[in-house]
């Protein structure tokens, strides 16, 4: 389960205006999808949107790669931890 800090790191990056939006930004950790749960995946975000979910490490990557050490669900907002 990853910690509160890990959340909020990873919304933080996400939602953060500037240059997190104008460059690539890989999220590497456990994804989450509707479908399944392949386990180890990255998270491929370019200009604050998901591009793609890939089982593989992507071959290279615009921007930084960041090990979250936690789970990522791609397109969920948890609602219990977001002020109005």
């Amino acid at each position: 389960m990853p910690s509160k800090l890990s959340v909020s790191l990873f919304l933080f990056v996400l939602l953060s205006a500037g240059t997190a939006r104008a460059q690539d930004l890989v999220l590497s950790g456990v994804v989450v999808t509707p479908d399944k749960v392949p386990g180890k995946g990255w998270a491929v975000i370019k200009d604050g949107h998901i591009l793609s979910i890939l089982e593989n490490a992507p071959d290279h990557a615009g921007g930084p790669t960041i090990e979250t050490n936690g789970i990522i669900f791609p397109g969920f907002v948890d609602l219990h931890d977001h002020p109005m």
